[in-house]
């Protein structure tokens, strides 16, 4: 706790404790440890008891962090989603057993659950048929998530025999650790930000607009609780934990029930002595009075239900040597280091390599070969260096250095500014293939429809494909190709149409597509338009690339880095070859301060009958324009088309003038009449 404690530091940390909630609960993407949280929150509830006038009623202590999405149609629940107290030692525990003793009548009863590490959620049931799925949210108002939750198929869609007429129960969705790692290789392989733990992730997939997305994710569901039931009647928590599980809930571990502090703690250090072997992860123990009425006697604070705690196992930590430090290369192109460790044994599972994340995190924490590190499992699932132990740091050491080449290819290593992380710039390089001819074939690149993932996939392990240029010789495999599952003679010549006619893109396009770090759709076509053919941009210097628009040091480096690799020239060359376009439609604009609509900003939103979209764009930029996605106050024409949204909507609140299709054609005929 803070030396100096006053109202001005409490505000604060009640600020951050907001902070954190927001964004562990609603964006799913957490910026602490759990450990770290635990302790701000305790720190803040010990401040209120020891000061009560600083105390709030909006305060993190007695509210439930997370809010329901507007995305989402809101559910408010009957039964309120209480969090839990947590407790943090044994002392702890027996305490709260005991003050709970002395508030009851006679002995009771107690049932202890392992405390599964997800989003909590409430499941209706009318007449035995699924009705409802929402998530806890506040605990008050929570997201209507009910066709992402139907998708998972551990949830009961009809319930048999002796059904009541209405039942709520309280589950919590989770991902196995198996899950979470095949879902974060299949995040690599697009590209895609990777999720930071099986709870985020399970979290992230579940609130999904797309249901699709939901069930693709491998979700899985555990009931702890009946929350609200008509038509029925159950004594006990254990009673309706067995109707539940009679009904194909699947239910969380719980035991039988106990009524001595003993047996209690006992069946706690059962749950801690195995949950390092368990394919999900838990964060604690979780002891319930078994008898409902007893339950209700007991009551609730504004947060917490007072006959219920969370007991938090502390992370167990062991030391061993760092015996060396490598990096792997990932689908992304990113650059990680790891350390090889002298194996040991943590939460019931043997460690002997552990991510070190990037040369800043071995910077800060200074670790070296031959180093006594401190190994710990965050939130049971990720091995971690916790830190190092000085004392026992050999002679010799000498500071870790990154390497400056790919070690699969070969080609430079670039850092990103503005990020931690390093990146091969090799576009041949063999770790990121399938990642990279993703991006290569995707509709902004070079847009070859009929090689989704899973066709280049296929590709890749038929030895059809290695790297872009492969795709230009799949003519001469014809007869191969319509011999693979799902292939036929029709589809082959269609696509190798659509390869075809990728070789006439724009340099744009190509550029886009080569996935140079840094160079996305816009940058792509600003290159275009300031060199004629793309030996010219790979001859630039950084001092010619910086002096263009919106191109600063990092992404000059990182342009100038991309065509400094022989393996990339090569390719290009290949490309060149085999009849790819290198050449620029629109370089003759770049030096056009006089066409007609030059310094203008246009969004086009809606359906074009006459034209795409992309179409629209393209005429935008050849009369001078920026053409916007987005619409804002320096929005200088907004185009509109059938069933445009929200945009046409945010032109008419900010006084943005809109043109219609026809007078867009107008002034398409015209371009001097626009200005």
């Amino acid at each position: 706790m803070a030396d100096r404690i006053d109202e001005t530091y409490v505000k604060d940390l009640r600020a951050k404790l907001r902070e954190l909630n927001e964004a562990y609960y609603d964006l799913d993407q957490p910026l602490v440890e759990d450990q770290e949280y635990d302790r701000l929150l305790t720190e803040l509830e010990t401040i209120e008891r020891e000061h009560p006038e600083w105390a709030t009623a909006d305060s993190p202590t007695v509210t439930i962090g997370g809010q329901a999405s507007a995305v989402f149609t809101k559910v408010t629940h009957e039964v309120k989603m209480e969090s839990l107290q947590d407790v943090f030692s044994l002392t702890e525990l027996e305490d709260f057993l005991q003050r709970t003793k002395s508030q009851v009548q006679g002995t009771p009863e107690w049932i202890v659950e392992q405390k599964i590490d997800g989003l909590s959620v409430a499941l209706e049931y009318r007449n035995g048929i699924y009705y409802r799925g929402a998530t806890r949210g506040d605990g008050t108002t929570g997201e209507d998530v009910t066709m992402n939750l139907a998708t998972l198929a551990s949830v009961p869609k009809k319930l048999e025999g002796q059904v009541p007429s209405r039942l709520i129960v309280r589950g919590e969705v989770y991902m196995t650790e198996e899950a979470f790692a095949n879902l974060n290789r299949s995040q690599e392989d697009l590209g895609q930000k990777l999720f930071a733990n099986p709870r985020n992730a399970a979290a992230g997939s579940l609130r999904q607009l797309d249901s699709k997305i939901t069930a693709s994710r491998d979700l899985s569901l555990f009931c702890f609780n009946v929350q609200l039931v008509e038509g029925l009647t159950f004594a006990t928590h254990y009673e309706s934990l067995r109707y539940l599980e009679t009904q194909g809930f699947p239910v969380i571990r719980y035991s039988e029930p106990v009524t001595e502090t003993e047996d209690v703690l006992a069946k706690v250090a059962e749950i801690g002595s195995i949950r390092g072997s368990l394919p999900y992860g838990i964060d604690g123990a979780v002891v319930k009075i078994n008898d409902l009425g007893l339950r209700t006697e007991l009551g609730s604070t504004s947060k917490y239900p007072r006959w219920a705690c969370a007991y938090k196992y502390p992370p167990e930590q062991v030391f061993t040597t760092v015996d060396d430090i490598i990096v792997q290369v990932g689908r992304s192109g990113k650059i990680t280091p790891l350390a090889l460790l002298q194996p040991v044994t943590v939460a019931g599972s043997t460690i002997s390599r552990v991510t070190l994340h990037n040369e800043d995190f071995i910077r800060d924490k200074d670790i070296r070969v031959g180093d006594k590190v401190l190994i710990q499992k965050a939130g049971d699932v990720i091995p971690e260096v916790v830190q190092v132990d000085f004392s026992q740091r050999p002679p010799d050491s000498t500071p870790y250095i990154m390497p400056t080449h790919c070690p699969a290819c070969g080609s430079e290593i670039v850092r990103r500014e503005g990020e931690a992380a390093s990146y091969c710039t090799g576009v041949d390089c063999p770790a990121q293939r399938l990642r990279r001819l993703i991006h290569f074939t995707s509709r902004d690149c070079m847009n070859i429809e009929g090689l989704g993932p899973a066709n280049l996939q296929m590709l890749l392990e038929g030895g059809f494909i290695t790297r872009f240029s492969d795709l230009y010789r799949l003519e001469t495999h014809r007869e191969k190709l319509m011999e693979l599952p799902g292939w036929g003679e029709k589809s082959v010549t269609k696509l190798l149409e659509n390869i075809e006619r990728s070789k006439s893109n724009p340099l744009s396009r190509l550029l886009n597509a080569l996935g140079i770090p840094q160079i996305g759709t816009a940058a792509a076509r600003g290159l275009a338009q300031a060199f004629p053919d793309i030996w010219a941009l790979a001859a630039a210097t950084t001092e010619e690339l910086q002096a263009l628009p919106d191109i600063g040091p990092a992404t000059a480096q990182s342009i100038h880095a991309f065509f400094a690799g022989e393996s990339n020239r090569n390719l290009l060359h290949e490309l060149e070859d085999l009849g790819v376009n290198m050449k620029s439609d629109t370089y003759a604009a770049s030096d056009g301060a006089n066409l007609p609509w030059t310094g203008l900003r246009m969004v086009v939103t809606g359906t074009l009958v006459s034209m795409s979209r992309e179409e629209a764009e393209a005429k935008i930029r050849a009369n001078g324009a920026a053409a916007q996605g987005s619409v804002s106050a320096k929005t200088s024409y907004v185009i509109v088309g059938e069933k445009a949204g929200s945009k046409a909507d945010k032109a008419r609140n900010l006084g943005v003038p809109i043109l219609s299709e026809e007078q867009f054609l107008d002034v398409l005929a015209d371009p001097g009449t626009l200005g």
